[in-house]
């Protein structure tokens, strides 16, 4: 992506250059010229959901973003937002103890 979108490159460092700044990886250079989506969306998606859906449609919202939003960082998101899909499992949970 990033040849395709790099008029006069001449060295990988110049692929990774973005306005005068070299980025550590490719894959950093292509978000800061925003030839790829970054997750930060579907985090601030799924931070939003947490303060008003239900658990179930929480974790209903994730399927969604995993099916047709094909995330980056998969794990990441789960990890971040786990608490708040999961709080009628703990909560269910300490009802029973």
């Amino acid at each position: 992506i990033l040849i395709l979108h790099s008029r006069g490159a001449k060295s990988f460092m110049s692929l990774r250059t973005v306005n005068g700044i070299e980025c550590e990886t490719f894959k950093a250079a292509a978000l800061a010229r925003g030839l790829l989506e970054s997750d930060d969306e579907w985090d601030r998606c799924l931070t939003n959901g947490g303060t008003y859906l239900m658990p179930r449609q929480l974790r209903e919202m994730f399927a969604y973003i995993l099916s047709f939003c094909k995330p980056s960082k998969p794990l990441k998101l789960w990890e971040d937002h786990i608490d708040n899909m999961v709080m009628d499992f703990a909560q269910r949970q300490l009802e029973l103890y």
